[in-house]
């Protein structure tokens, strides 16, 4: 599980870095797992641009937190993506049923996998909507099923 404080860092050090260096890494991680960058476009083909760009951010930190923690990721395959997809939308739907009285209940697990991870998604969604960005609720839910997916999938390819 990637620690709370491991995102902090990488958004501390993300935050420092200049835009060319920025470019330069995200080139490098593009190259490296154009299959999860490709499913992104794909997935946010009918969005503005705003979002495909704020959902291939999250992408690129997800795997700056997943290195930084200490993993090297092997990358994702168009068939493992699919079967990644397809698990988080059953998740979704699982924690859809979930009731409101219930939420304070569910441990750890049963959020997820990587709960700081998701909990940055969330975060993320919430500052660009306070920042100016128009979702509505069906685009909210397109950007964290499709985060959540890149977040399976990613974290299952870390290998120590």
């Amino acid at each position: 599980m990637i620690r709370r404080e491991t995102i902090e860092k990488v958004t501390e050090d993300v935050a420092a870095c200049s835009d060319e260096t920025l470019e330069q890494e995200f080139e490098g991680f593009f190259a490296s797992h154009s299959d999860v960058c490709q499913f992104v476009i794909d997935l946010t083909a009918e969005s503005c641009q705003e979002v495909q760009e704020l959902v291939l951010f999250l992408t690129f930190m997800v795997h700056k937190a997943v290195v930084q923690e200490g993993g090297n990721m092997q990358p994702a395959t168009p068939e493992t993506i699919t079967a990644d997809y397809r698990e988080s939308e059953e998740w979704m739907e699982r924690m859809s049923r979930i009731q409101e009285s219930e939420i304070e209940s569910l441990s750890f697990t049963q959020v997820g996998e990587e709960p700081h991870l998701l909990g940055l998604v969330v975060s993320e969604i919430d500052d660009a909507v306070e920042d100016g960005m128009q979702l509505d609720e069906e685009e909210k839910g397109t950007i964290f099923l499709v985060m959540k997916t890149v977040i399976t999938s990613l974290t299952r390819r870390s290998v120590e």
